[in-house]
């Protein structure tokens, strides 16, 4: 899948972005456009430089890389619907006593693409059966 890129920065693609080097990877780093510090017990909003014309029937999100979170650090995870074309932005929290410094180019978060599936929520159900195996008869 090809998505449009919108860029909201001087900065080049690769400037912001690290493109996987596996095929089986679940999605692209994300490079800090600016260098960074955040306090202890603290969230800092930190734009991304870019944003997306994603299709309908996906959704992206930016997560923590492993390699962050063994540092006591994470990142937001609010869904990015595919009406959003704004420039993507990340919360890192800090959950550590010291502060905490990323300098720009640093990868702290990824970008992955999730399928979603549309949904309506009802009143009731008609139940099935309770009583397990066989309950729904011959």
């Amino acid at each position: 899948m090809k998505i449009e890129v919108i860029k909201y920065s001087a900065l080049d693609l690769d400037e912001m972005i690290k493109e996987s080097d596996y095929d089986n990877d679940a999605g692209i780093d994300i490079r800090l456009k600016e260098k960074i510090a955040i306090a202890p017990h603290s969230t800092v909003t930190v734009g991304c430089g870019f944003g997306l014309k994603l299709p309908t029937g996906v959704m992206a999100q930016v997560i923590t890389r492993s390699s962050i979170s063994k540092q006591n650090i994470t990142i937001g995870n609010a869904p990015i619907d595919a009406s959003y074309t704004g420039e993507i932005h990340m919360m890192v929290s800090n959950n550590s006593e010291h502060w905490a410094h990323f300098d720009k180019g640093e990868r702290l978060a990824q970008l992955v693409i999730i399928p979603i599936i549309n949904f309506k929520l009802v009143d009731s159900l008609k139940l099935r059966g309770q009583n397990g195996l066989g309950s729904s008869g011959k």
